[in-house]
């Protein structure tokens, strides 16, 4: 019953445009906000709530360029799906990491992992089937380029450091990724796949 309502808030949701835009990394992407309005709307209408609590968090302060300490917040997340008709319950465990010199971190790592959460539990895209995605390559690469940096690549997809650290081993040891498989590190990241096998090592080729 509780996989059904789920379902059905999948389908209402249908293709989600994106909204936001970065101006510092030239990118456009679903906010927060936009999720969170939709969700409001149709959980109630198909009888689901949704929980959350921190369950686990941790800080790390570092120096940045220009003198400031930075604090970096990183937390575990279990979030409670309900059936409020017949009282089934689904639960599910996300991450979300941020960091901050004005003290914000914290609550941008809650929003983080809510927004993981969300994209990922309830298959939010801005493409009508997510399994057919692709990425358009940024036009301000050169022409003739063949490579992209790793985090170039991730940003182009759309996906922040946090997962970039939990989906590929040994980032950084990682150096470039050949523009024309773009494509299926994206589709890797959103089947929840490890995309290592298509960047290049320091050392090799």
């Amino acid at each position: 019953m509780i996989q059904s309502k789920i379902n059905e808030v999948i389908k209402r949701l249908g293709k989600v445009e994106k909204d936001g835009n970065n101006t510092f990394s030239r990118y456009k992407y679903i906010s927060a906000e936009q999720i969170n309005g939709l969700l409001r709307d149709i959980l109630p209408e198909v009888g689901l709530n949704i929980k959350s609590e921190v369950t686990d968090s941790s800080e790390t302060n570092f120096p940045s360029k220009d003198g400031k300490t930075v604090i970096r917040t990183v937390v575990m997340m279990l979030f409670t799906i309900t059936d409020t008709d017949g009282g089934d319950k689904v639960e599910v465990r996300f991450g979300g990491a941020d960091q901050d010199t004005g003290g914000k971190s914290y609550g941008q790592a809650v929003t983080e992992a809510t927004k993981r959460f969300q994209l990922k539990n309830f298959f939010i895209s801005d493409k009508d089937d997510p399994d057919k995605g692709t990425v358009e390559i940024d036009k301000r690469l050169p022409p003739k380029s063949e490579k992209l940096t790793v985090s170039d690549a991730f940003s182009l997809i759309g996906v922040d450091r946090f997962m970039l650290e939990t989906r590929v081993k040994n980032v950084d040891n990682l150096t470039a990724i050949e523009k024309n498989d773009l494509d299926a590190v994206y589709r890797a990241i959103k089947s929840g796949e490890n995309p290592n096998q298509y960047f290049v090592a320091s050392g090799h080729r």
